[in-house]
């Protein structure tokens, strides 16, 4: 389920600017590392609007595997306070991932193309429809749009390499306090 995604920005950001086989061939690879995250929340049937700032580290525990932590800071339907999530990304042949939750629940197949993936989660009666889009060698998005009976959210997620060593704890007071 492969759909282009449109370079919004031009110039450097284009996606054809990666180095040869990033995203492609080594997808775990890629995304090992730390990254700012900046991630906008919409409910499209109340219109009500909120937003995430933190950072998320990639780390490789071992052979095909990447942790992923992020913490931060949300604001979201008069929530304003420290917010954190971990994942498990496994390398599931040359450019998939298997994205699981902390506890080992499946949650969907991930892989990193220069033209984008698209891949869909069902969670009972509700449906998450997401979309990977590479930008860069140092940037790539996440939009998750959630459909359900009660549900009609977009969640779209900036991902910028941090070339600073940077962990979440460390995040957790940079960003914890910026709301």
């Amino acid at each position: 389920m492969l759909a282009p995604s449109a370079d919004r920005r031009g110039g450097s950001g284009r996606v054809d600017a990666l180095p040869a086989g990033v995203g492609l061939a080594s997808p775990l690879e890629y995304l090992e590392g730390a990254w700012d995250v900046a991630r906008s929340l919409r409910d499209e049937r109340t219109g009500d609007r909120g937003s995430f700032s933190g950072i998320a580290v990639f780390e490789s525990p071992g052979d095909g595997v990447l942790a992923y932590r992020e913490v931060g800071a949300l604001a979201w339907l008069g929530y304003r306070g420290r917010s954190s999530r971990s994942l498990v990304y496994r390398r599931d042949g040359e450019r998939r991932a298997r994205v699981e939750f902390a506890d080992g629940r499946h949650f969907h197949v991930a892989e990193l193309h220069r033209t984008g993936y698209r891949t869909v989660h069902v969670c009972g009666p509700d449906r998450y429809e997401g979309h990977y889009a590479l930008r860069s060698a140092d940037e790539w998005t996440l939009t998750w749009r959630v459909f359900g009976p009660s549900k009609s959210l977009v969640l779209s997620s900036t991902f910028t390499r941090v070339h600073r060593r940077a962990g979440p704890e460390r995040a957790a007071g940079d960003r914890g306090r910026a709301l």
